[in-house]
């Protein structure tokens, strides 16, 4: 459909975009979010299978980029609550190095059935280092430009920072997709190319 043109996305498509079906991860807010208490949380995006629906199981997890004001304060709330076993300051300390790092929550359903989320901790401003040109490698990158949700913005602000990170992580697809692309193409044989050489 033409060649592919460069647009800049609207913040309020992208934050109706992500604030779509909220209601489907009841659990999400309301079992992570008192776990390490609101105000040591900046933002929570859902990406991943469940988000996606691709083919997801009873034993896929839910998978969350919990985004965090401090490691050292979101590690210690977990530490004192009996969740993390190692030292707060030791896991903290390997979270700024070599950001995310992975904790697991399990939880009930209303229904009974047990769900498991997969928790990529990271700081606001790792998170977007890792969504921008000044980014290590393509981690992040990778899991967020697919279809993502913004669950939980602590402001207006951070909602904002976190949109607009959301945004540039589609928009840098760009960067290692285009080498492999024809000069005509459409969006369609884009996704295909981009998920291929990902």
């Amino acid at each position: 459909v033409g060649r592919f043109g460069m647009k800049r996305i609207s913040r309020a498509a992208l934050t109706a975009f992500c604030a779509s079906g909220v209601a489907m991860l009841t659990f999400g807010a309301a079992g992570l979010l008192p776990l390490a208490l609101f105000f040591m949380l900046a933002a929570i995006v859902f990406f991943g299978s469940r988000k996606t629906q691709a083919s997801p199981d009873d034993w896929s997890a839910y998978d969350f980029f919990v985004v965090v004001r401090s490691y050292r304060a979101f590690f210690g709330s977990l530490r004192v609550r009996g969740v993390l076993r190692r030292p707060a300051w030791l896991v903290a300390a390997l979270n700024a190095v070599l950001p995310p790092n992975q904790i697991g929550v399990t939880m009930t359903l209303a229904d009974g059935r047990s769900a498991r989320a997969k928790c990529a901790v990271v700081s606001l401003s790792a998170f977007l280092r890792e969504t921008s040109h000044r980014r290590r490698d393509h981690f992040f990158l990778g899991r967020l430009c697919q279809q993502t949700e913004l669950v939980f913005a602590a402001d207006d602000a951070r909602r904002d920072q976190v949109v607009d990170a959301l945004a540039g992580a589609h928009a840098l697809t760009y960067t290692w997709v285009r080498p492999w692309l024809p000069p005509r193409f459409d969006v369609g044989a884009y996704c295909r190319t981009m998920l291929r050489v990902s």
